[in-house]
């Protein structure tokens, strides 16, 4: 297995400033990141979430709730997506009955995402997950696909 020395040893600082030492030189772009909606400063999920699509050469979500109004906010986004060819694969699920079959719907649409439910047990996971050439970035915690989560709570 190949490993880059440099890479891993910018990961390690990156860690470090991240976890122990925020006075710790290292590059930011790989540091760990808290995201969270903070009105106040303007900052929220959603904008990590398109920025991350916007530089991505493919992408996978695993949420368990996706609303009309979550998949709203990155339509737009979604179609820059598959007109560029970048694809996308996005798992959800039935728990609870949240999902509305309008969304799924239009989900069905986006040719460039693949779409799946899965329907075996409770599920309820939250991650997103961001492929750039060799990297990858990942987003993991309590944002579902809906306006809510990306934008408020």
């Amino acid at each position: 297995m190949f490993i880059n020395t440099n890479l891993a040893e910018e990961l390690i600082k990156s860690v470090r400033t991240s976890l122990i030492d925020c006075n710790s030189a290292s590059s930011e772009e790989y540091r760990l990141k808290l995201l969270y909606n903070d009105k106040k400063q303007g900052s929220n999920v959603l904008c990590n979430i398109e920025k991350e699509l916007d530089q991505c050469d493919e992408f996978w979500f695993s949420v368990a709730f996706i609303t009309d109004g979550g998949l709203l906010m990155l339509k737009n986004i979604f179609n820059e997506l598959s007109e560029r060819g970048i694809k996308g694969k996005i798992l959800t699920t039935d728990y609870q009955y949240f999902n509305t079959p309008k969304s799924l719907r239009e989900l069905l649409k986006v040719s460039n995402i693949e779409t799946k439910v899965y329907t075996k047990e409770k599920f309820h996971t939250k991650g997103y997950m961001f492929k750039k050439g060799m990297n990858y970035t990942f987003v993991v915690g309590s944002s579902n696909l809906t306006q809510g989560a990306l934008k408020e709570n």
